[in-house]
């Protein structure tokens, strides 16, 4: 007798749903106990799944660090190398930042540790290097843009925007860290306080 199946699914796309599960999972650990204290076995554990399971996806702690990694780059590339939204200047400087507190609310375990995870992970580093300038960049371009009209009329001296953007994103993925030195709750709420701290920072450059 024959048996009826129903429609196939590629192998390679059940293999990215478990690849996404077992990340997610994995970054649920590593901001509730942060980055170094997890291990592959506890990511196999929380998964329900065997350590030889998860080596087929992932071959180690790295993996899976270069998997999340590759998510926020792309997010953040997406944010500031062609922003997604209309508005201009000022504006969507705050709809970036905002976007970003997200994104810091949800990979919150990378700054505590940022440090050794970057010497632990030459990928990792030299992705974040990049990532780092390119997103500079594109902030001291829109700085331009928009806090050129302090030119005018001899009114203010408009600032040099490479440093300017250096300094916003200093602020905005040292923000965490801070917050965590101070004992604060890092919530969503404590997060989105970077950024008005940066919108004051560019306060008095900003024509009235």
């Amino acid at each position: 007798m024959t048996s009826v199946r129903g429609p196939s699914r590629p192998r390679q796309r059940r293999s990215d749903v478990t690849r996404d599960r077992v990340a997610n999972v994995a970054l649920d650990l590593f901001n509730d106990l942060g980055y170094t204290p997890v291990t592959t076995n506890a990511i196999a554990e929380a998964c329900g799944i065997s350590t030889g399971s998860l080596y087929y996806h992932f071959r180690h702690r790295e993996d899976v660090l270069w998997y999340l990694f590759q998510r926020v780059e792309a997010r953040v590339r997406a944010l500031f190398i062609e922003p997604p939204f209309a508005e201009t200047g000022l504006a969507l400087m705050r709809r970036q930042l905002a976007a970003i507190a997200e994104l810091l609310g949800e990979y919150r375990f990378f700054f505590p540790d940022q440090t050794a995870i970057l010497r632990r992970d030459e990928r990792v580093a030299e992705a974040f290097t990049g990532l780092q300038a390119d997103v500079v960049a594109a902030i001291a371009r829109q700085l331009d843009d928009f806090l050129r009209p302090a030119l005018q009329g001899g009114r203010r001296v408009a600032p040099d925007s490479a440093e300017l953007s250096r300094a916003i994103w200093l602020m905005v993925t040292s923000w965490i860290t801070y917050l965590l030195s101070r004992g604060e709750t890092v919530d969503a709420a404590a997060i989105a306080g970077v950024v008005p701290l940066v919108v004051a920072v560019l306060d008095p450059f900003i024509p009235a």
